[in-house]
């Protein structure tokens, strides 16, 4: 028999599967799953292909990410927001494909959408998506973000995991140079709904924009926040900053990484983890 520390067992694997199937189904009204899934199945990883949504077709680069995007914003909603108003403005870094893009025009036709992603085959991907269902009043910028106007080091990795790195890109096979702007210059009136996945970068970013004061044009913060010990006390600093700013906040879990270093509890696979936090004004 197996310990309740071990990993789930092929049929556990199997029935959650056919839940979560039977769920994204009932939820979206629509077989956008199983044909996502058909591709996970069919496709090997970092393989790029067109699966038909009810809103029109969409290029990607990787099923599973797809898959897990797909996911996260059409069933579990995690980047729906009430009470933007009619028009709002919205920035979304690390837009990858363009699924979240999509999500907030569906949600808020007249937004206006700036966009940004610094791989620059997904980039490519992600324009030609919004091009393909017909989506204006968007500009996409094949860029990082930063705290700083340079360039950095980006380590793709054909799906939704590429981020900068401290090396030299001479040195990691794979690794490009990508131009970053500096978010907080992209700040100079009010933005409705700010937007961060930057795998690691929201630290740095999130500290200019405080010190610049532009954290106080932003009136709602949705980022995905990523963890490990090296982090803890800028965890602790980037939730005390937005509080200072004057935002209300809170969590909800996205993912646990399991690592070679276990903690002591059984739950929780290792010492890596992905939450995306949500900052408000009250």
């Amino acid at each position: 028999m197996r310990s309740v520390g071990n990993s789930p067992t092929l049929g556990r694997k199997v029935l959650r599967e056919l839940g979560q199937l039977v769920r994204s189904v009932m939820v979206t009204r629509s077989l956008t799953y199983p044909r996502i899934l058909w591709h996970v199945m069919r496709k090997p990883r970092f393989s790029s292909g067109i699966v038909h949504f009810p809103f029109g077709r969409v290029r990607y680069v990787d099923a599973l990410s797809l898959r897990n995007t797909y996911l996260q914003l059409f069933v579990e909603h995690v980047y729906d927001v009430v009470g933007l108003g009619a028009a709002p403005t919205i920035l979304d870094c690390g837009g990858n494909i363009g699924l979240s893009v999509i999500a907030f025009k569906h949600r808020y036709p007249r937004a206006s959408v700036t966009v940004f992603e610094p791989d620059p085959n997904i980039a490519h991907t992600l324009a030609l998506n919004l091009q393909t269902l017909g989506l204006d009043d968007v500009e996409v910028l094949p860029v990082a973000v930063a705290a700083a106007d340079t360039a950095l080091t980006f380590l793709p990795d054909g799906a939704d995991g590429g981020h900068i790195i401290a090396a030299a890109a001479d040195d990691v096979p794979g690794a490009i140079r990508v131009r970053s702007v500096r978010l907080s210059q992209y700040i100079r009136t009010p933005v409705d709904l700010l937007k961060l996945d930057v795998e690691g970068s929201e630290y740095s970013i999130i500290t200019d924009l405080c010190q610049s004061g532009q954290i106080g044009l932003v009136k709602m913060l949705i980022c995905e926040v990523h963890g490990n010990p090296t982090v803890q006390a800028e965890f602790a600093r980037l939730w005390e900053q937005l509080t200072q700013a004057g935002f209300w906040l809170s969590l909800r879990y996205v993912r646990l990484g399991a690592s070679k270093q276990r903690p002591p509890f059984v739950v929780v696979p290792g010492v890596y983890f992905a939450v995306h936090l949500y900052a408000w004004r009250p």
